[in-house]
This record gives C-alpha cells, sequence and structure tokens, in this order.
C-alpha cells in the first residue's frame, strides 16, 4: 500500500473487525504511514448494535488505549483517536462532547438511520427516493456541521438506489456542491475496493467506489482523500489502493494528502 497517512481504521470492539489496537499500529509503521487516525463506530447511549459498534461503556476503555500507543510510539507515528459516526443534528452536543474531551477528530460514515426505532442500514430501502434524499441531507448536514473532517464512502447511497436517472444525478451533485462549498473532502474507500475485488468488477457499479460518482466528483473540483477503512492489521501489508490512484487519475481528482488535526 501506497499510502502515508490514514485516517479511517476500526478496531474489534465494533465487532466486524479483529486485531488488536498495537498491531494495526505496528502494521502501518510498518508500511510507512506518519499520520494514522483510528475511528471506531461511534458508539451512542440507549444504543445496542452489537457486531456494528462498540458499546457506549467501552467508549473510555477505547479512548484511553489508543492514547497510551500515540505516547507509546510518538517517535515513530503520529497517531490519533476519533470516531466514524453518523450525522444526527439531535446528537450534536454529543459530537460536541466527544471532540472537547475525549477524541481529536470526527468523520462521517452514514450507514444507518440510529434515530429511529428501526435501526435501518442505508442499502435496504432499494430505489426509495425519500431515503435517498434523507441520506444526502445528513451527509450535506454533516458538512455544514463543521464536526467532520471527511465524509466516508459519500456514494455509499448507491448501493441501494440502483437507477442512473436524473433523480439520483441531482443527489448527487448536491454531495458534490456541499463537499465545494464547505471544503469537507470526499473518501474514496478502499474497503469498498477490497469488495469489488472479490466480486471480480473493479471498474464496474456494483459497489463503491462508483466510477459514475467519482466522474462527477472530478467535474465539481471537490477535494479527495482516500481511506484505507482497515478492519484487519494484516490490510494495510496488501496492496489494494492502485484503482483508487487509477480513479485519481482518469477523472482528474484533486487529491489531498492530509487533513488538519488539531
Amino acid at each position: 500500500m501506497k499510502l502515508k497517512v490514514n485516517y479511517h481504521t476500526h478496531t474489534k470492539r465494533c465487532g466486524h473487525a479483529v486485531g488488536e489496537d498495537e498491531e494495526y499500529v505496528l502494521n502501518a509503521i510498518k508500511i510507512g504511514i506518519k499520520e494514522l487516525g483510528i475511528s471506531d463506530h461511534a458508539p451512542f447511549k440507549g444504543i445496542s448494535q452489537p457486531g456494528v459498534r462498540m458499546d457506549y461503556s467501552q467508549l473510555d476503555e477505547y479512548v484511553n488505549s489508543i492514547n497510551a500507543l500515540k505516547e507509546k510510539y510518538k517517535d515513530k507515528i503520529k497517531i490519533y483517536v476519533g470516531f466514524e459516526a453518523e450525522y444526527f443534528c439531535e446528537v450534536d452536543e454529543y459530537y460536541k462532547e466527544l471532540l472537547e474531551n475525549k477524541i481529536d477528530y470526527l468523520i462521517c460514515g452514514q450507514h444507518f438511520m440510529l434515530m429511529e426505532k428501526e435501526q435501518v442500514y442505508v442499502g435496504i430501502k432499494k430505489d426509495n427516493k425519500s431515503a435517498a434524499i434523507d441520506y444526502v441531507n445528513r451527509v450535506v448536514g454533516a458538512m455544514e456541521s463543521g464536526m467532520f473532517k471527511y465524509i466516508a464512502h459519500p456514494d455509499i447511497i448507491l448501493r441501494s438506489y440502483t437507477i442512473r436517472d436524473d433523480f439520483i444525478e441531482g443527489q448527487l451533485r448536491r454531495i458534490c456542491e456541499a463537499s465545494l462549498r464547505t471544503g469537507v473532502p470526499l473518501e474514496i474507500n478502499l474497503e469498498g475496493v477490497r469488495a469489488k475485488e472479490r466480486m471480480g468488477d473493479v471498474f464496474g457499479e456494483n459497489f463503491y467506489p462508483f466510477p459514475s460518482f467519482w466522474k462527477l466528483v472530478g467535474e465539481y473540483g471537490c477535494n479527495v482523500i482516500i481511506g484505507a477503512d482497515v478492519h484487519d492489521p494484516e490490510y494495510f501489508l496488501r496492496s489494494y489502493d492502485e484503482y483508487a490512484y487509477q480513479l485519481v487519475e482518469k477523472y482528474h481528482l484533486h487529491l489531498i494528502d492530509r487533513i488538519d488535526i488539531k
């Protein structure tokens, strides 16, 4: 892997990743990563999703573990502790509290509509216009909130809205316009690339990164970042980022090499 920074890294606490925290750090050092952000799926008070996100009771242990590694390896790598989180304006104060007292940064990965009684995954409601609008509204809200450093796999909505029509193009353009307006980067997601490789469809439209979306991003000139989205320390040692760089070249994407975390 060619990456020198990565801010999208999970831990086994989410229930669908493996390995110890220190293994992620050691393998990142091994391939020459200079800045590593650990950003497991954020827990929410009163919401239990085993196999999806850590329990709220694990929050402090998670933060303490990453901070200990931050100190232990400070001469070899810059480490940040953060969360990948869905955006809900209803919990703005919780996000602000996390950023002020617990973590270094947030990235937005809008997987679920968690504030509903049903915890609905965005890929479930097939070709549903209202669901697509809701997804885009929340992603745009995340960018406008000023609390999120970038949008993870912004094109995930194309997993559920499979029709390539004027409606969905208009929604995708709203994401690009908000990114351009706010300066919040959009992520080419390498976990998606791994899935596309397994499908034998790296250059196709069956999974993110969706070329049709990144073609639009190139037209707008939005900032773009590559996120490894690793769920296993061994992923750092594999070369599956080539497709991301091909997307950058093909669609003349404005790739940035790091984000500013104070």
